[in-house]
């Protein structure tokens, strides 16, 4: 699990971005994308794959766009 944010006080962005990799009860893998402004409830997104490969491939490079666009690692 990874948290990123993304604070611009001009801008006035104060956002969050979550990212978890979890088994699920079916054999297969979920990644579950949770975002949103900080200190509110924001959206969920999962997506499921039936390798962890596949999962771990999607997780670095939502990571890796992420960081691009300013966001920086709060949690590893």
């Amino acid at each position: 699990m990874i948290l990123l944010h993304k604070v611009d006080q001009q801008r006035n962005e104060n956002k969050y971005y979550s990212l978890h990799i979890q088994a699920d009860l079916f054999g297969q893998w979920a990644l579950m994308r949770y975002w949103g402004r900080i200190g509110k409830n924001g959206q969920l997104k999962i997506d499921t794959f039936s390798t962890l490969e596949e999962a771990q491939q999607l997780f670095n490079d939502l990571k890796k766009n992420k960081i691009k666009k300013g966001y920086f690692l709060v949690m590893d």
